[in-house]
Parts: C-alpha cells; sequence; structure tokens
C-alpha cells in the first residue's frame, strides 16, 4: 500500500495530485508543524500561534478565551500558508472545537481557502470525520460543492484517500448537485479507491456513468481492468452483483505536531 508524509496545507494537495493521476494513498501521514506567520505586530504573531495550538489540540477553552478578547480572529488566517483555526481544527479531527467555532465565525471566512485553494470543508473531507463535515454543513449546506485545489470537490478528495463514510455521506448529500463530469471523475475514483458499493449506487442510478469517460478519456472499466490483487484473506466490501474485483484495504490517517502524534485506524 501507497504511504506518503504530508506536512501542511501543500504537501497535502499534493497527495490528492497524485491521486488524481490514478496512484490512491491507502495509507496517508498527516503531520501538522508550527505556523510561520509573519507580522508587523508581534503580540499578533504570538496571539496567532497560540490559537494554531489550541486548535490543533483541540484546547477550545484556550482559544475562547482569545477569542473573547479579540472577537475578529474568530475569522483571522492564522499561518503563513493562509489557513484558519478552522482548517487546522478540521484537519486534526477535533469535532468540539470545529462545533464551537463554525458558530462564530461568519459566513464568509468558512468558505476561506488557503494559498493552496482549499477550504477548511476540504481538511474535514480529507480527515475522513463525518460528524466535523456534519457540523460544517448545519451551518452552509454548500460547502460540501466549495471546490478545493485542482478544482476538485471534497467528496472527490475523500474518495482518493479511502474514506468510505465520508464518501457515502457526501454522496448523499450532493448527489443531485453533481455535474455529469463530476460524477464519472468520482466513479472512477471510487473504483481506484475500492468503493464499490458508492459506486454500484452511482450506476444504478444513471446507468449512462458505466459507459461514460472521464477527462482523462477512462471509463469504469478502464479503471476496473488497471485493479490489482490483494491477498486473498482480505475483507470483500462489494455489493452483490457487482464485477469480482479486489477489496476494501485499510486506511490510515495520521496527524501530530512536533511533540506529540495521534492516530486513528479508518473503516
Amino acid at each position: 500500500m501507497a504511504e506518503m508524509a504530508i506536512t501542511d496545507g501543500v504537501i497535502i494537495n499534493a497527495a490528492i495530485d497524485s491521486a488524481r493521476r490514478g496512484t490512491p494513498h491507502n495509507n496517508i501521514e498527516l503531520v501538522v508543524v508550527p505556523p510561520l506567520l509573519c507580522t508587523v505586530d508581534g503580540e499578533e504573531r504570538k496571539r496567532h500561534l497560540q490559537l494554531y495550538q489550541a486548535a490543533l489540540s483541540g484546547d477550545w477553552d484556550t482559544a475562547e478565551g482569545i477569542y473573547k478578547l479579540f472577537p475578529g480572529e474568530v475569522n483571522a488566517r492564522i499561518n503563513k500558508r493562509g489557513e484558519t483555526a478552522l482548517h487546522i481544527a478540521a484537519a486534526a479531527e477535533h469535532t468540539h472545537f470545529v462545533k464551537q467555532l463554525v458558530g462564530k465565525m461568519s459566513t464568509e471566512a468558512l468558505y476561506f481557502r488557503n494559498n493552496a485553494g482549499n477550504t477548511a470543508f476540504c481538511f474535514a473531507a480529507i480527515s475522513g470525520v463525518e460528524a466535523i463535515a456534519k457540523v460544517m454543513m448545519d451551518k452552509k449546506r454548500d460547502l460540501a460543492m466549495a471546490r478545493g485545489r485542482g478544482n476538485l470537490l471534497p467528496i472527490y478528495m475523500a474518495a482518493q484517500l479511502g474514506h468510505r463514510r465520508m464518501v457515502s455521506y457526501l454522496y448523499d448529500e450532493t448527489n443531485k448537485l453533481l455535474t455529469e463530469g463530476d460524477r464519472i471523475a468520482l466513479l472512477v475514483a471510487l473504483i481506484n479507491s475500492d468503493m464499490y458499493d458508492v459506486a454500484w449506487k452511482m450506476i444504478k442510478a444513471d446507468p449512462r456513468l458505466a459507459s461514460a469517460r472521464d477527462d482523462h478519456q477512462l471509463t469504469a472499466l478502464h479503471a476496473l481492468a488497471q485493479k490489482s490483487c490483494l491477498p486473498s484473506n482480505a475483507v470483500d466490501h462489494r455489493p452483490p452483483g457487482f464485477l469480482d474485483q479486489r477489496p476494501e484495504p485499510c486506511f490510515r490517517l495520521q496527524i501530530g505536531s512536533d511533540e506529540e502524534t495521534y492516530a486513528q485506524k479508518g473503516t
């Protein structure tokens, strides 16, 4: 299985770009590093570092104390990559922090993109944590349709990184809004990541997808033909009647700072 170290939003997007070329990363290590935001105001820089660390660790009490003194900071970009505390908390999988912060942020700030072009919701999709996506969509449902780097939808990013539950949730919420191009691209991504249940649901809803071609002139059959086999003891998640292809691999998302690391095995 592929493995890649991800350091900040730029490398996250490098992983997505690589996956888009047909090499999904089933093992992902995401390392979040401290921010280096250059500002004239040393106090502001210190405040942003405190907010970054609070978002990374899920320390809402510290963040709330800062926001009470400086309300405008809830919408601030707090590192050199142009990310808000919401970007960081979503990537670090802190649902409670995200819920509290989303309630205070302006609608406009929820759509802020970092320097690489990704919204905080893109980071939520990359994390694979459904609860975070739900919290954000409860505030603004169309966040799921706000495209990130390379004009990619969050659901496509989640599919390429193997987050089955996130993909299922986002598909149910957005399938009526997807363009024809979105659908075939997503279908190929789902097959590449062994998500045959969602892929089968898409084909049953629109049989024309079975022969449609994506931007690279690939069809679902091409994607299936390019698959390789996993060991026979892997768990098979295919729906009844689907073509005989390899089952779902194991996914790993690791997030941490220089001081501590958290690991979670996806399902």
